[in-house]
């Protein structure tokens, strides 16, 4: 079958949406004759690449891009696909015309609330505002007339309700070849260990609002200032300005490696070199309806995580089971860090956890239900 994947944004910016959709391309390419396009130049082995044209990326440009249907349309035209995957309802807005144009069975994989981002993002409009709720009513229009629907966890199934007609909840999943308990640990972070004896704690990912990297340097900071000094943070990822700028307020840097842009099929090797891995995420409307990769690579590895309490991590990291679960302050992420000094605790909850993501979230498992849903449409 010649599937097209359409990706409406930069392919190359580090989110755990661009990596999902890179690695569901990749892993599909081994069954199917699979073309990725989008606004973005990518090298993946076995995936064609169409590269999608864009407009303006100022002002208004930045939301109008994703109305694009006049180059998806040349895309199709060139591709000649049997099916369409639009990855995300953002992709809807410039692939929906050309799919309904040529009679192609159009899937589309839902991870998150679109609208709620846009609003905070760019800031157009008020949440609550006619502007909100008509994007808000034009995406769901667009999401009931696609063929079949991926939705990426209940919470969003719930949200979206009657939109949904015919559908399969899918979870998020990881390629477990890459995160797993038996990859090598980085030798730069073990030596880093030896020579300073602590604790290493890491944060891996963007630096997003929700992903309470804000948080994090409270949780730093509070260490700190009770001069508790088991602990070295090691920082992956392209830090934001106000970022810098706190550590350098609060005299933190003595507290923190910084390690920069790290690709995702390196990023394992940094985890198992770490004896603990935060997440701080935030309990937000846009993260209540999204189910994000990060907590799944953490836990794939077998080191101890310490994670927000809400969803999804309740239920991925069940406290005490496979992680430790936090409330969202710095006092209680110390509490949570104090606790994982035990090193049998966290050997024991990394274990746990990298055997569970092996048995329920390996990203084969998915290809398997996608190519025996694809055979209905064929």
């Amino acid at each position: 079958m010649k599937i097209l994947v359409y990706f409406a944004d930069d392919l190359n910016k580090p989110t755990g949406s661009r990596i999902r959709c890179i690695n569901l391309a990749n892993s599909l390419a081994k069954y199917h004759d699979v073309y990725l396009a989008a606004p973005s130049i990518m090298n993946i082995n076995g995936v064609k690449y169409k590269f999608v044209k864009i407009g303006r990326k100022y002002g208004m440009g930045k939301f109008l891009k994703y109305f694009n249907f006049f180059n998806t349309l040349r895309v199709v035209r060139e591709v000649k696909p049997d099916l369409i995957y639009s990855f995300l309802d953002v992709s809807l807005p410039s692939m929906l015309i050309p799919a309904k144009l040529f009679k192609i069975p159009h899937f589309v994989e839902l991870h998150g609330l679109t609208v709620e981002e846009f609003s905070v993002k760019y800031n157009y409009y008020s949440k609550n505002g006619i502007i909100y709720i008509f994007l808000e009513s034009i995406f769901k229009w667009m999401i009931r007339r696609t063929d079949y629907q991926l939705v990426g966890c209940l919470p969003l199934k719930n949200y979206y309700g009657g939109t949904l007609k015919n559908f399969t909840i899918m979870p998020p999943s990881i390629n477990t070849n890459l995160f797993n308990s038996s990859v090598k640990p980085n030798k730069y972070i073990e030596k880093i260990k030896k020579n300073i004896n602590k604790i290493v704690v890491t944060y891996a990912g963007n630096f997003s609002y929700y992903q309470g990297t804000d948080l994090l340097i409270e949780i730093i900071k509070k260490l700190k200032d009770r001069n508790i000094d088991d602990f070295i943070f090691v920082i992956i990822g392209t830090t934001n300005e106000a970022f810098n700028k706190k550590i350098e307020e609060y005299h933190l840097k003595s507290e923190v490696i910084f390690i920069g842009l790290v690709p995702n099929n390196k990023v394992s090797s940094y985890l198992r070199a770490s004896d603990v891995l935060l997440i701080p995420r935030l309990n937000i409307k846009t993260t209540q309806y999204a189910f994000p990769l990060k907590p799944l690579e953490y836990l794939s590895v077998g080191r101890c995580v310490i994670a927000t309490k809400g969803w999804p991590h309740d239920e991925l990291v069940q406290h005490m089971k496979y992680g430790l679960l936090a409330d969202p302050n710095p006092e209680d992420f110390v509490e949570k860090l104090l606790l994982a000094k035990n090193k049998n605790l966290r050997h024991k909850l990394g274990m746990n956890a990298a055997n569970m993501i092996k048995d329920k979230y390996s990203i084969d498992a998915d290809i398997e239900n996608l190519n025996s849903i694809f055979e209905k449409f064929n």
